[in-house]
């Protein structure tokens, strides 16, 4: 999701942008490599509860959890930082909204 949830050029700081349906395109495509590649099915699950497909955002996050077990949105964010608050809370709202404890 990194690659493509930033921060837009000129604008203040705290601010991004968001293309939703490209994080999902560029998650599934990783996935397709890989699919136990966790930052495209966490990328994957927020993208997918933004674009109100909940069904598909809690399969990813049951995916996740089949390979990290003890995720929890809390150790997540303890262990990657994510530098503009904004960010940081969209994302953990549509982790938590998707399954993922917090």
């Amino acid at each position: 999701m990194t690659c493509t949830v930033v921060a837009a050029p000129g604008t203040k700081a705290g601010a991004y942008s968001a293309d939703y349906a490209g994080a999902l395109r560029w998650a599934e495509q990783a996935l397709a490599l890989n699919r136990r590649f966790a930052v495209a099915l966490r990328a994957a699950a927020v993208a997918q509860v933004r674009l109100g497909q909940m069904d598909r955002a809690r399969q990813m996050v049951r995916d996740l959890l089949d390979i990290e077990p003890g995720l929890t949105v809390s150790g997540f964010f303890a262990r990657i930082p994510v530098p503009v608050e904004r960010m940081a809370e969209m994302y953990a709202d549509a982790l938590q909204a998707a399954g993922l404890p917090a």
